[in-house]
């Protein structure tokens, strides 16, 4: 592995605001770029993360690990204290990569073709924290059950921010908060179909996970789980937490079941307690609500809008979920112009920039 001298490389522990992906990725990408012999792109300036992982600072200010291939790639997941910077390519994970350091940010290049993961999934865990993972897609590819989700945090990981990510072809989730974890961030990311359409299933959060935001995400041509925030799945005992789950600003678009099921837009469920507003939902086929709640959790719903008529649950509380200044969404409003304004902001930021293909042709179905 090739490492740069960080005190070369001003790395800004937040991103200032009111700027598209495409420009997006880190300000770093391309002064390490440069320092590695390579022609630099244009400095990048990078949207703020918000919500409950507004406050993360991954590997910012730490010695910077310069990745080409996935055993690199591997071994600079095994540190704490790092910046690992990944190459544009197609990096093939051989099994279940953990990230169990502490202060870390893992960044892609937003130089074509982009930074594409397959096989096995990014899994941070036991305790990790203040992580960043920022401008990688994950496409999957292998049918090996729980084992196949894309990013994934479990077993008291937090701080966390998901940040650019598109995820598709996994074969239980794309994005997975599983076992006490807390204060996480998911947004501008992009999840996709999985490998199964009986188990098209794109967000779980569950058992006993906390102070979760998901801001500005497109979810596309899955079943089920977009998200779906939960608490405690054994008991559906009511959460404890102030919050589980913060939801704004995403769009669930095309959700889908096969035949003889029924595909669900988001879901607040087994007693968490959620906010989900200002968010757009247009269903395909057999699209059964778009917004429910259910098996003892608790929601608060406004601002939302479902394109095709598909139930929106009214909420069960009747006043919002508390959420602390420094983790509020900055949601556009939906019901005002249909989410005009919320799709043109999608299309702007969210996914792994470049855009591939795939990711192109999702974001050009929203209209």
């Amino acid at each position: 592995m090739t490492k740069t001298d960080p005190a070369s490389i001003v790395v800004p522990p937040h991103w200032h605001d009111n700027t598209e992906a495409d420009n997006a990725i880190a300000a770093l990408t391309a002064r390490v770029v440069a320092l590695e012999g390579a022609a630099p792109t244009p400095p990048p300036v990078a949207g703020a993360i918000y919500g409950f992982a507004s406050a993360a600072t991954g590997g910012t200010g730490k010695p910077v690990v310069r990745v080409t291939t996935a055993a690199q790639l591997i071994a600079a997941l095994a540190l704490s204290d790092t910046f690992v910077s990944v190459a544009p390519g197609t990096y093939a994970l051989p099994s279940i990569t953990y990230l169990r350091g502490d202060n870390v940010t893992v960044q892609g290049d937003a130089i074509a073709p982009g930074v594409t993961l397959t096989g096995y999934p990014i899994w941070i865990a036991d305790g990790a924290t203040n992580v960043i993972l920022r401008n990688l897609r994950h496409r999957g590819g292998l049918d090996v059950g729980e084992s196949g989700d894309c990013f994934v945090a479990s077993n008291g990981s937090s701080l966390l921010a998901f940040v650019n990510l598109s995820a598709s072809g996994y074969s239980d989730e794309g994005l997975d908060s599983w076992t006490n974890n807390h204060d996480i961030t998911w947004q501008d990311c992009i999840v996709g179909p999985g490998r199964n359409p009986a188990h098209n299933f794109a967000h779980l959060i569950g058992n006993h996970s906390y102070n979760l935001s998901i801001f500005r995400t497109l979810y596309h041509s899955t079943m089920y789980r977009n998200p779906a925030v939960g608490w405690d799945d054994n008991t559906s005992a009511l959460s404890p937490q102030a919050i589980v789950g913060d939801v704004g600003n995403v769009i669930v678009w095309n959700y889908t079941a096969p035949v003889g099921s029924v595909a669900y837009g988001t879901s607040i469920y087994y007693g968490a307690k959620a906010n989900v507003r200002n968010s757009l939902y247009k269903g395909g086929i057999r699209a059964g609500e778009a917004v429910d709640v259910m098996l003892g959790a608790q929601m608060y719903q406004s601002g939302n809008v479902s394109r095709d008529g598909k139930t929106i649950r009214g909420h069960n509380v009747l006043n919002p979920f508390p959420v602390p200044a420094s983790a509020i969404l900055p949601v556009l409003p939906v019901t005002t112009d249909n989410g005009a304004a919320l799709i043109a902001s999608i299309k702007a930021n969210a996914g792994c920039r470049p855009l591939d293909a795939e990711d192109t042709a999702a974001l050009a179905a929203l209209s």
